[in-house]
C-alpha cells in the first residue's frame, strides 16, 4: 500500500523439549496481521526486508524530493 506497511504471517513456536517447564510464554502462536501507517511517502525501489534469527527488519527509505 502507498500509505501503510502490512505484515501478515503465521507464527509457529518450536516444540517443547522433553521435560521442559515453562512458567510464562508471552509470545502468541497462530496467524497474525500487523498494519503500520507510514508517516511519509516511501521510495519502493529502495525498500529492504531481512529476516534473521526470528527478527524481521524492514527498511523503508523516504522518497527523495523531486528536484
Amino acid at each position: 500500500f502507498a500509505d501503510a506497511v502490512v505484515v501478515e504471517g503465521h507464527r509457529r513456536l518450536p516444540a517443547c523439549q522433553e521435560g521442559a517447564v515453562y512458567h510464562a510464554a508471552s509470545i502468541t502462536q497462530g496467524p497474525f496481521l500487523v498494519e503500520l501507517p507510514l508517516p511519509a511517502p516511501v521510495d519502493p525501489e529502495r525498500v529492504e526486508a531481512n529476516y534473521e534469527r526470528g527478527l524481521l527488519r524492514i527498511t523503508l527509505p523516504k522518497r527523495r524530493a523531486a528536484g
